[in-house]
């Protein structure tokens, strides 16, 4: 900000002592200052609004990304289920016990597609996120009647080990099998590009009193230790197909329910994905598998 201040007599000459020059200057400052304010103002307002329209844009992105990412889990099991179905009905006796199970097996998907996208419209309604107690013994032998069908299809051998009962955690049941769906989706990918052993291992316990650990292990090839710092970032792929939302929207939802979540290095091969989240003490029931 630049600009000037001029002060004179017009019917006699004045002798400006120091004290008066001393508050002409005072003047000027006030007057700069306001003028600067102004103009700083004006700025911020510009800045703010390119800010919000980048951000829109950032959100936009992010949002589709990650809605194209959920849904594509629930949409490739329907199209697993669909084929199952179809062959068997093609065999000269079908198996009508196997075709209702994978009948089933598709409504439940259908009914995972409609969470993800009401889970996604709650992300931009007013009021508190609904949480509940959730049973993750449970959720995790969800998880193994959702992946079953793939696994066998893409010759996978997998095991979960679960001890009898794990406390339960406060949270969204339907956020929290996301998250394990996508390690263990992911899990499957790394064995499948690997080219040797297909193995996957999910495993969960209690970790000291207030916590429970969850860790998916898988016999691929692992992760390049230069790329694990930024392996939770947006948009960020080892894949050559991948969109780099999947371990996002698992950092953010283990993030979202208090827990942290981290990547090590197998000692022979592979890698493990492990997550804690902070047991809560409730006095409802855990939610059950509906």
């Amino acid at each position: 900000m630049v600009g000037a201040l001029s002060v004179g007599t017009v019917f006699s000459e004045k002798v400006w002592s120091p004290v008066d020059v001393q508050r002409v200057k005072l003047v000027a400052e006030i007057f700069g200052n306001a003028f600067e304010r102004k103009r700083a103002e004006a700025e911020i307002r510009r800045l703010s609004e390119e800010l919000r329209q980048a951000s829109q844009v950032m959100t936009k992105g992010e949002l589709t990304g990650s809605l194209a990412h959920e849904l594509n889990q629930p949409l490739g099991a329907f199209l697993n289920n669909a084929k199952a179905a179809r062959r068997l009905l093609s065999a000269k006796t079908p198996d009508l016990i196997e075709i209702d199970a994978a009948l089933d097996d598709i409504v439940r998907d259908d009914a995972r597609a409609v969470d993800i996208i009401k889970n996604v419209r709650a992300m931009f309604q007013r009021g508190e996120a609904k949480t509940a107690p959730v049973d993750l013994r449970l959720l995790l032998l969800e998880v193994a009647r959702i992946v079953n069908s793939e696994a066998r299809m893409k010759e996978i051998s997998w095991s979960l080990q679960l001890p009898d009962a794990l406390p339960p955690v406060r949270g969204d049941k339907t956020h929290l099998t996301q998250a394990v769906l996508n390690l263990v989706v992911n899990a499957f990918d790394s064995v499948c590009d690997a080219g040797g052993p297909r193995e996957v291992v999910v495993r969960a316990d209690r970790e000291g009193p207030n916590q429970v650990h969850v860790s998916v292990s898988d016999s691929g090839k692992g992760i390049d230790s230069k790329l694990i710092p930024n392996l939770f970032e947006p948009f960020y792929t080892t894949k050559p197909s991948g969109m780099g939302m999947g371990l996002t929207i698992v950092r953010s939802i283990i993030e979202n329910h208090g827990g942290r979540i981290w990547l090590t290095q197998n000692s022979v091969r592979g890698a493990t994905l492990s997550f804690v989240l902070p047991v809560t003490p409730t006095t409802g029931r855990a939610d059950t598998p509906g």
